[in-house]
């Protein structure tokens, strides 16, 4: 109600009281028609007490109306009462619904609002009792109480100063809801912009409590409250002013709180012109108005200017700072395809636009709203970091500009097999590992989903032999798919490896005076069971013989080599059948030192002469410390190599080498020369076979260890003669040893086992043998001899092959379809074999033949010679063979048991026995003679020199031939002994007879060079394969003849 409207109340009040003053007749109060609508959103079943006001406007008496507002929250009542100023009251029970939120408050007895009007008798009036009449009331109070105001005037100066902050007349103006279904499409105007200034109030307290971690709209935080602390503002405030501070009792300045927020005049002119704006951004405002249409009413509630009510406090702009942009996205989060990027901005004004560019191309702009979303067109740009610029402007044209850093991915993820591509199980866990920068949401193993853990998933899965595929499908945190095939060979047979050493030891050179390193290698074959490629995943190669764990290698006293291989691809792919490589492996004997390996990779090996598709590991040494040639086992190494495939199948080889130490190239000297006559003269002839006379050396070994003295050549004996006359018969003298006679090996064999219905035996038929059974007797067979094997009732037979000559051949022997470890020459000896019912003997002189089969046990034997004749001994059979290799006799014994019936024999396994062998006999090819003279005497008065070629004899002082011998450090004990032909001369002062021989006196020089050539080595106890070096020597014996 305005100031004109009070006004003319107000006269025509006191008019009324005049007339009625001079006595005229009364005239019959009219009955006034008056309506309101109670609204902090609608004051619903509440009830409602009207009463007359003192001079204070403040209610007296009992009301002169009351009852409770409807459910549209209008009261209606008709007054009959005299014109007068009413305080009407209305709240204390019923309920209203908080705009902001929705929630339903129950009103409590201290809850209400007021408002003070001015009642004409007999008007009709239709009016609003708001949170804001409640506080023009309380405000023209206090101006009564605090500055002697009357009513009258005090009700006017209320009025125009809450009118005035809100914008619209405070009792005039029925506020429309803006939560309300039925304020949906309304437009702006003054009802609509009343109920938003009061939805403004419930969107402050809900702020303020949301703030404090509270819940919104509980007591104190209600919007009913607001203007219960508001009044309070003004009714204890000495200046009635709305500036958040109250006086108490005392005088004292308190400021007025709720929580942690204080009031102040911000709060009832600023903060409720943003929070208007904010409530019309929310989804709470069901009108068309948007917050730019209030801006202007928003700027008026901030700007509101009353030196009294607001004790001359300038208000504070509504828009003094730009907007608040946030991120609602983590730095260097991923995006891909055509992922959403969002963004929000707040502002008080609310936000006009927004803008966002991706590394300074332009995306797009979101106008009048606060979260902005924006498809970004990952697939322009590339897999990789990329700046984010957003630019949020406000509706008073403040702007703020905000970057960030993300992520654009387009790759799908990325599926590895970590498990074993490779394996010898059927039912296997097959372990994926799956990957992306955004995260694997979802996976399959084989169509079966799986869980994935940090990046990794398994699943059960059975194999077949050979090679699986098995699909593997991601999805990641983008919705990208990736679906991958891994591949799985399942491996059932193991890996073969076969140590091939060009020999079996290794020489070194060993200063007796320091501790040396020394290394020593192999080939080592590793190979693969055909059609299966070579997968060598790591070899423990124990060098004792013992195998370890892969976890073992450390500073153990025999220490493991750890070694991988792979094909001269690098990496193998399992599509691709490989053929086994080559690899080059170190092996070493610790006895003193332990020793710390490192595992190392393979390198290719071009230079080293084994080839460009073979390995080598880094060489490990041998440390030698003092008095290493006195332990026996120096030089026997045990090497067993475990071969893992990458399927997890297992092969155990064990091998042997040795290793021959030469400390310091070991030599021998010769420290003496003497002569030693057998004939000081001669009275006659000499007889033939006479020796004349003898040279004799002794060697000295000067080493501090024992050395080996093998002889290998004793070179022609250079004989110089020098002579004044005379002559005498040489004679050449070489010791013959023979061959020792040849013998059968006895030894005990084992027959073949016999399988479940099967019988081993051999069965010989020939055409036209027949022999008998006495000692000695040869017989010829016929080449179609066989051997064969009983199973059952039937006999499976391998027929004997092949022609040839009698003779010396090479031979082999197979076992278990591996070559024996001996090639040898052969020599038959005369043995003969009996048969019964009809059988013949098995081998033949004069025809190549083969003895061979297949076992029940798969054993497979097989020997190649030539022609032989079989000898009887007694009633035992054998010695078929005997084989000489490398000067050694082997004898081989064929068979070894034989039955009368049926001709049956068992075949044992071949075995071997091993005989010493001496030299081959020295044969004189001719007698020396010289000058002619055999046996008869010739005159030669002229001196002469001549030179003649002849042999040496090797003795020792006891006239034992020497071969080899050690010699102890220190030891003189060898002796090389020269024989010279008998020497036989005549001088000019002596007579020569046929029947005798006279002394004459001669001066005959002889001087004898000898070079001897010897093997030398060091000696090492139970060294069964010494290695040797080679030294030779020129002996030089020098005697005079008088």
């Amino acid at each position: 109600m305005n100031k004109a409207i009070l006004a003319a109340l107000a006269a025509t009040m006191l008019m009324v009281g005049c007339d009625q003053g001079a006595g005229s007749s009364p005239t019959p109060r009219p009955i006034g028609d008056l309506a309101f609508k109670a609204h902090d959103a609608e004051l619903i079943n509440s009830k409602v007490e009207v009463y007359s006001v003192d001079e204070y406007l403040k209610p007296i008496g009992e009301p002169i109306s009351e009852g409770l507002t409807g459910e549209d929250a209008r009261f209606h009542f008709k007054p009959n009462v005299r014109s007068q100023n009413l305080y009407v009251k209305v709240g204390m029970t019923g309920h209203y619904f908080e705009e902001s939120t929705g929630k339903k408050i129950e009103l409590e007895p201290t809850d209400y609002l007021s408002g003070i009007i001015y009642y004409q008798a007999g008007d009709t009036l239709d009016f609003t009792v708001s949170g804001y009449t409640h506080l023009a009331s309380t405000y023209a109070q206090c101006l009564i109480e605090r500055y002697g105001e009357n009513a009258n005037n005090a009700m006017t100066a209320a009025s125009s100063a809450f009118t005035n902050l809100v914008g619209t007349d405070i009792y005039d103006t029925i506020p429309v809801n803006p939560s309300l279904n039925a304020s949906a499409g309304l437009q702006l105007e003054g009802g609509t912009s009343y109920g938003i200034v009061h939805a403004a109030v419930s969107q402050f307290m809900k702020r303020i409590a949301e703030d404090q971690s509270i819940e919104p709209h509980i007591t104190n935080y209600r919007s009913i409250d607001y203007y219960r602390f508001a009044a309070r503002d003004i009714s204890e405030d000495r200046n009635c002013a709305l500036d958040g501070k109250i006086q108490d009792k005392d005088g004292t300045t308190v400021d007025l709180g709720l929580g942690t927020y204080l009031f102040s005049d911000d709060t009832y002119r600023v903060d409720t012109a943003r929070e208007a704006l904010t409530f019309l951004r929310s989804d709470r405002n069901l009108t068309a108005i948007e917050d730019s249409e209030f801006m202007l009413a928003a700027e008026g509630i901030a700007s509101a200017e009353n030196s009294r009510l607001f004790q001359g406090i300038d208000p504070t702009p509504l828009d003094d700072e730009p907007p608040v942009v946030t991120l609602n996205h983590a730095n260097y989060e991923y995006f891909g395809g055509n992922d959403t990027y969002s963004v929000s901005a707040s502002d008080y004004t609310g936000i006009k636009y927004i803008d966002l560019w991706v590394s300074d191309q332009y995306i797009g702009r979101k106008s009048g709203v606060e979260t902005a979303e924006f498809v970004l067109p990952t697939m322009d740009f590339s897999d990789g970091q990329h700046t984010v610029e957003i630019l949020a402007v406000d509706n008073q044209y403040k702007e703020t500009r905000v970057e960030q850093v993300i992520n654009i991915w387009n790759a799908s993820p990325i599926v590895t097999l970590l498990s074993d591509r490779r394996t010898n199980q059927l039912d296997e866990s097959v372990v994926v590992g799956f990957s992306s920068p955004v995260g694997v949401v979802s996976a399959e193993i084989g169509g079966v989903p799986v869980d994935v853990v940090d990046g990794v998933a398994t699943a059960e899965i059975t194999l077949n032999p050979g090679y699986n595929q098995v699909i593997a499908t991601a999805t990641d945190g983008l919705g990208r798919t990736t679906n991958d095939t891994v591949e799985i060979y399942v491996d059932r047979v193991k890996p073969v490896m076969k140590l091939d050493t060009p020999n079996t030891y290794y020489e070194v050179d060993y200063s007796a005076s320091a501790d040396e390193n020394h290394t020593y290698s192999s080939v080592l074959n590793l190979g693969a069971n055909a059609p299966d490629p070579l997968y060598i995943d790591s070899s423990l190669v124990s060098l004792d013989g013992t195998p370890l764990s892969a976890g073992a290698l450390g500073t153990a006293k025999y220490p493991f080599i750890e070694f991988l291989t792979t094909d001269d691809l690098g990496t193998q792919d399992p599509a691709v059948i490989t053929p086994g490589k080559d690899i080059v492996v170190s092996f070493s004997y610790f006895r003193d030192d332990s020793i710390v390996f490192e595992r190392k990779p393979l390198a290719a090996l071009s230079s080293e002469g084994v080839g460009a598709n073979q390995y080598i590991l880094p060489l490990t040494s041998e440390y030698l410390g003092e008095g290493w040639f006195l332990h026996p086992d120096t030089t026997k190494h045990s090497l067993k190599i475990y071969l893992e495939d990458l399927a997890g199948n297992e092969s155990f080889y064990d091998f042997q080498f040795y290793v021959r130490y030469f400390p310091d190239a070991p030599t021998i000297a010769v420290t003496d020369v003497t002569t030693r006559y057998i004939h000081d003269s001669l009275d006659s002839l000499p007889v033939e076979g006479d020796k004349e006379r003898v040279a004799q050396a002794v060697f000295f070994n000067p080493n501090p260890f024992p050395v080996k003295v093998v002889f290998s050549n004793i070179g022609e004996n250079q004989f110089e003669q020098n002579r004044q006359a005379g002559i005498r018969v040489n004679k050449l003298e070489k010791r013959i040893v023979s061959t020792a006679t040849a013998k059968c090996a006895s030894f005990s064999q084992t027959a073949l086992p016999a399988g479940s219905g099967e019988t081993s035996e051999v069965r010989h038929h020939g055409a036209s043998a027949s022999f008998s059974h006495s000692s000695g007797e040869t017989v010829s067979l016929v080449p179609n001899d066989y051997v064969g094997y009983r199973s059952g009732s039937s006999f499976v037979q391998e027929t004997l092959v092949s022609m040839g000559h009698v003779g010396d051949v090479t031979t082999e022997i197979f076992y278990n379809g591996d070559v024996a470890p001996l090639t040898e020459e052969l020599t038959f000896k005369p043995t003969i074999q009996s048969s019964v019912s009809g059988a013949t003997t098995l081998l033949s002189g004069g025809a190549a033949y083969t003895i061979g089969g297949v076992f029940h046990d798969k054993r497979y034997y097989q020997v190649r010679s030539h022609g032989a004749l079989l000898t009887r001994v007694g009633n035992r059979w054998g010695c078929p063979l005997q084989s000489v290799n490398s000067g050694e006799v082997y004898w081989k014994d064929l068979f070894t048991s034989y039955t009368t019936t049926g001709g049956n024999a068992g075949l044992g396994t071949l075995d071997y026995t091993r005989h010493s062998f001496s030299s081959k006999p020295i044969t004189v090819e001719q007698t020396i003679t010289y000058g002619g003279v055999q046996g008869y005497p010739r005159n030669e008065l002229t001196p002469s020199s001549d030179t003649q070629s002849t042999a040496l004899e090797l003795r020792s002082l006891d006239d034992q031939v020497l071969s080899e011998v050690v010699l102890q450090p220190g030891d003189n004990s060898l002796d090389i002994v020269a024989t010279f032909p008998g020497y036989s001369s005549i001088s000019t002062d002596c007579d020569w007879e046929y029947e005798n021989s006279k002394t004459c006196t001669t001066n005959i020089d002889v001087r004898s060079l000898v070079e001897i050539d010897y093997l030398l080595s060091t000696y090492l106890e139970n060294d069964p394969m010494p290695s040797y070096g080679v030294a030779t020597d020129v002996v030089e014996f020098t005697t005079r003849i008088d």
